[in-house]
């Protein structure tokens, strides 16, 4: 089974949402607070439940800004305080991976420039394109990216779909990743929901899970 292998390149391919990223072009201070606080909003065993098996993560690559300047709204003065990645969870049954990740940012205000990245109707094209033209995305044959429904989550929370295509050890692959991203005051939470071939992971598990991550999002001190 090539589990690993595929959500590499599924990662690379569908790129990341702007809510959650390692969006740096220039980094703030972090904060120990800001640490902290973003180390409590990843996703955990408990939030995900039995059956999965939990390894150290991958940090995603840096694409933001250019899906930022292929949407038409470069995100000019951006500045990120922390960025936290958490473990992955693979179910051993079937193989799908939940990852997640959280940024903190400086202002609020920076924050609202993302949202209105996300909203852009081109949004989840503009993923795809640039995702196509990273150098990591050589195996990658074929590229969609559709927005997809979510429940609300923190402020604003938005989700976008992709299937990918590629080879793998000369082998064909077909992969989906279900990539959502909530916002909240200062804080940006990515979460990954990965599976292999066309079928998307669970809407109803991976909202029973962000529910969880919304909980302690709603308590925490983002502002």
């Amino acid at each position: 089974m090539r589990t690993l292998r595929d959500r590499r390149l599924v990662a690379i391919a569908a790129g990341v949402l702007s809510t959650a990223t390692v969006l740096t072009m220039t980094t703030g201070t972090a904060s120990a607070s800001d640490a902290s606080q973003a180390k409590a909003l990843l996703i955990t065993a408990a939030d995900v439940g039995a059956g999965y098996k939990k390894s150290t993560s991958s940090p995603s690559p840096d694409v933001f800004p250019q899906i930022a300047q292929c949407v038409g709204k470069p995100v000019t003065g951006r500045k990120v305080t922390v960025t936290v990645n958490g473990p992955d969870f693979t179910d051993q049954q079937t193989g799908a991976v939940v990852s997640s990740e959280v940024d903190f940012l400086r202002t609020a205000a920076m924050v609202k420039q993302d949202e209105a990245v996300a909203k852009d109707s081109s949004f989840p094209d503009c993923i795809a394109s640039v995702a196509k033209q990273q150098p990591g995305a050589s195996d990658i044959t074929s590229i969609t990216a559709q927005r997809v429904p979510v429940k609300k989550f923190g402020d604003y929370s938005t989700a976008v779909l992709a299937g990918v295509t590629g080879t793998s050890n000369g082998q064909t692959f077909t992969a989906t990743v279900v990539q959502v991203g909530i916002l909240k005051g200062r804080a940006e939470v990515q979460a990954n929901f990965t599976t292999n071939g066309t079928q998307a992971f669970s809407q109803a598990t991976a909202e029973k899970i962000l529910a969880k991550v919304n909980s302690r999002l709603q308590k925490a001190n983002v502002s």
